[in-house]
């Protein structure tokens, strides 16, 4: 659970919730990664039922691509396409990626560096 505030046009406090589920496949190779939720949006009062489904698969030690698709109860789903990379394994992870609305209108890529730190209690 947690919130959002928005500035601008869109001003208001929006809070969110959901429940997320990975389940491992072909030896722990693959990843099944779903969740379901709910967003209620500050600036008009609306709620919404959220959802995601994604597909994690390891080509080699280094690489795992990626594809996901995720939306709301209204309104076309989003999806994306990626690779991550372990630069140093299980410590240092870039990945890239981009997606879109069918449709069009909603184009995205994102560069990312994921530092993973060793656990806080062993």
């Amino acid at each position: 659970m947690g919130t959002v505030r928005a500035t601008g046009a869109d001003a208001g406090r929006d809070w969110y919730a959901y429940l997320p589920m990975t389940r491992a496949l072909a030896g722990g190779d693959a990843l099944l990664h779903l969740n379901l939720g709910w967003l209620r949006r500050g600036a008009s009062d609306e709620n919404a039922l959220t959802w995601g489904a994604a597909l994690e698969r390891r080509v080699n030690a280094r690489l795992w691509v990626f594809g996901e698709s995720f939306g709301e109860n209204r309104g076309r789903p989003n999806f994306q396409v990626g690779a991550r990379v372990w630069l140093v394994p299980e410590q240092v992870q870039i990945d890239l990626t981009g997606g879109d609305r069918p449709g069009g209108g909603d184009r995205v890529a994102t560069l990312g560096l994921v530092l993973i730190s060793p656990p806080f209690f062993p």
